[in-house]
């Protein structure tokens, strides 16, 4: 049952998890510790959208590596947008930060608390995204 989308779904769970757990930690260890394991969520965040990306693509091209001119240019249209949205929910993410840094003004560790929080709720957001995705069994 692992599955690329099951991985990158318990991955999704896994950051959020960590996230709430950075802010009820107290213990520098504890923290360390937690933020190696978000380690995993990381690079399965960066690994399978590109492997799905790809799986799509050559099974638009009939099971064959793109090679042709067509295919190619597909693929580059593909992983263009992919990258677009990147590039997005970090510049609105820094938007929002800026955000919370005005109102709370209180220590930085507050104003980061808020800032965890969010960042697993919508994390949270995405694991029920992935599990729209379809599976696929390769």
């Amino acid at each position: 049952m692992l599955t690329y989308r099951n991985v990158w779904f318990i991955s999704q769970i896994v950051y959020s998890v960590g996230l709430f757990g950075l802010l009820l930690s107290r213990s520098l260890k504890l923290m360390l510790f937690i933020a190696g394991l978000m380690g995993f969520s990381i690079a399965v965040v960066q690994w399978i959208p590109f492997t799905l990306i790809n799986i799509a693509i050559i099974d638009m091209d009939g099971g064959s590596k793109p090679e042709s001119g067509d295919s190619a240019g597909r693929a580059g249209t593909v992983l263009g947008i992919h990258n677009a949205f990147i590039a997005a929910p970090q510049i609105l993410s820094s938007l929002a930060c800026t955000v919370v840094f005005n109102f709370v003004k209180g220590e930085v560790g507050d104003s980061i608390s808020w800032i965890f929080a969010g960042c697993g709720l919508i994390s949270l957001v995405g694991a029920m995204m992935v599990l729209r995705i379809a599976d696929t069994h390769r």
